[in-house]
């Protein structure tokens, strides 16, 4: 059965905690992957072999402007983010 798309977005991506797929990460290279860290100011970052910290900024998926922030974002808290019962 075709679909008829009306409209196609070319910017969608997901933001997805490693927590939900790093249990499946083979044990020998656990240690080697992505994995999530608190930060300082409250919000998530993600730490990847040998680079610095992903900061998880500029959430701004169904805010207002004036609520848009460039730090300090917790992933599931966000519209459209968290676990599919969510």
């Amino acid at each position: 059965m075709a679909r008829n798309y009306r409209i196609i977005s070319a910017d969608s991506h997901l933001e997805i905690s490693p927590t939900r797929w790093t249990g499946r990460v083979p044990v020998q290279y656990r240690d080697r992957a992505p994995r999530l860290i608190k930060l300082a100011n409250g919000g998530d970052g993600v730490i990847v072999e040998n680079r610095p910290a992903y900061i998880l900024g500029l959430a701004v998926t169904g805010k207002p402007y004036a609520e848009h922030q460039l730090t300090g974002i917790v992933y599931g808290e966000g519209a459209g983010t968290g676990t599919p019962e969510r």
